[in-house]
């Protein structure tokens, strides 16, 4: 019987745990490198997004790893909405509600991820728990056929530098808020109002002045069956102000029936606004008690103080 080829992947988040399961599928001896242990990369990495697979995504996953969120919630089309004007000169621009003609996920990276390294246990993969610098990089190429990296924006990112023949940017353009809701379902009368799929699909408001909202079905980790609220910035634009009026507004306008009040529960009175109404800055926690929801910065490790922080 032939030795099998070896492969080593550094980094345990999504894109490692993916390659990771595919070359144990494969037929590789793989480790799989990470600086933390399973627990640490389920509940104490924050949110990094609603990582939606929409039609063709969903068919290259199964190529990797069944559908282990067959139950949902899923979203089928998109709820638009364009408005422009304020008070009295307000106007709807545009609407319609395309269904997409496939089913979308919307799944904790988180999930995803710890899923994935599950599957990569279970079928022989070998998981080291330890940080590795540029020095362990080259001895655990010399030892293994091939060598991925997969640590992102932090660890061995540097090996990376900045292609600018291929970008003008060096640095991110936008931060992410994440926000994690509950309280609504998702079924034909949640929403509904806007078309007859209701909370099957997703809500995409957009304003002339005042920019987009976005809600969607999320499965969550911990919390199972909710909504994401994505907000994005642009780098050097404040938390506060504009930035936030505009998509308070937005998804104002995408509430006409008031639906929101459920969905966003009232909290303590130094807490966030989302849409006008007062909320705690993380409205879903995980299990091991860390908030989903809080502001990001750059690189997704700093995060920008506003109103509302202690």
């Amino acid at each position: 019987m032939s030795t099998p080829r070896t492969a080593a992947v550094v980094g345990a988040g999504l894109a490692g745990t993916t390659a990771a399961l595919g070359l144990v599928d494969a037929g590789f001896a793989v480790t799989l490198y990470s600086d933390r242990d399973r627990d640490a990369l389920r509940n104490d990495v924050p949110a990094t997004g609603t990582a939606v697979y929409f039609g063709k995504s969903r068919e290259a996953d199964a190529r990797i790893i069944e559908d282990l969120y067959a139950d949902g919630p899923h979203s089928t089309g998109m709820s638009t909405r364009l408005h422009t004007g304020e008070g009295d000169t307000r106007a709807d621009v545009l609407e319609f509600d395309p269904d997409f003609r496939y089913v979308a996920q919307g799944v904790d990276v988180r999930l995803r991820a710890d899923d994935r390294l599950g599957r990569f246990l279970d079928r022989g993969g070998r998981f080291e728990v330890r940080a590795v610098n540029l020095d362990d990089l080259d001895a655990i190429a010399a030892d293994h056929d091939l060598t991925l990296v997969a640590t992102g924006k932090g660890g061995l990112s540097t090996l990376f530098p900045v292609d600018t023949e291929r970008t003008v940017y060096s640095e991110p353009q936008r931060r992410l808020l994440l926000v994690t809701l509950q309280g609504l379902g998702h079924g034909p009368d949640t929403f509904g109002y806007r078309s007859d799929a209701g909370g099957a699909h997703n809500l995409f408001n957009l304003h002339t002045d005042f920019g987009e909202a976005w809600l969607g079905p999320y499965l969550h980790k911990d919390a199972g069956a909710t909504w994401s609220f994505p907000r994005l910035r642009e780098t050097g634009q404040p938390v506060g102000g504009a930035v936030r009026r505009g998509h308070r507004r937005a998804l104002r306008a995408a509430d006409r029936r008031r639906l929101l009040p459920r969905l966003l529960p009232a909290r303590r009175p130094r807490d966030r606004a989302v849409a006008g109404h007062r909320v705690r800055p993380a409205l879903v926690a995980d299990r091991g008690g860390h908030p989903d929801g809080a502001p990001r910065g750059r690189n997704d490790h700093e995060r920008p103080r506003g109103r509302g922080d202690r």
